[in-house]
């Protein structure tokens, strides 16, 4: 029990319940700035957890579950509200859940052969930063009145680009987990 209720893990599970509360703020255009606040408080948890797991030895299987869950929730509330308003991101959102439905159903294979997936990468943290700036900085000029549909299309195609990156570099590490020529266990050594 005491793995599961820790601070990193409560944090995680404060930023799912912030995704509705986003939703909410999000859709009433007078609040844009609270949206905002909500988003950059969900951020904040997400690196703090991060950042406490790690320093203090709160590591834990829920917390390796949870944390991505959070991020992945806030991630497609974020991109879903945002293509309702701006359509021109709806190809985004349709990468989005292409990637995540890929990786899972990756993680899901590797699961049933008795093996892990990896752990994140830099590739995958990249893509993560990048989506989050792109998004929030149309969630902030919305506030302003928003961008010419030009700049969301250019911010569509960089984070797009970056969310390919990042699969295809995955790709291979997958395969060599199922041939058995990358230790997920070895890598977790080396990383701690």
């Amino acid at each position: 029990m005491k793995k599961v209720v820790t601070i990193p893990n409560i944090l995680s599970f404060i930023r799912i319940l912030l995704v509705p509360v986003f939703i909410i703020l999000y859709f009433d255009s007078i609040n844009f700035i609270w949206a905002t606040v909500i988003l950059l408080i969900s951020g904040a948890t997400d690196v703090l957890d991060g950042i406490i797991a790690r320093k203090f030895n709160m590591i834990s299987s829920f917390g390796k579950i949870i944390d991505p869950i959070a991020d992945k929730l806030t991630q497609a509330a974020v991109v879903t509200c945002l293509s309702i308003i701006h359509p021109v991101i709806i190809p985004l959102l349709v990468l989005f859940f292409a990637k995540e439905f890929t990786m899972l159903l990756g993680s899901i294979q590797l699961f049933k052969l008795g093996m892990q997936p990896s752990e994140s990468k830099w590739w995958g943290k990249l893509s993560t930063v990048v989506f989050y700036f792109m998004m929030l900085i149309i969630i902030i000029t919305d506030i302003y009145g928003g961008l010419p549909e030009s700049a969301i299309s250019t911010m569509v195609v960089i984070s797009s680009i970056s969310i390919l990156f990042s699969l295809f570099n995955y790709y291979p590490i997958f395969k060599d987990i199922q041939t058995g020529k990358y230790d997920t266990q070895l890598e977790k050594k080396i990383k701690n």
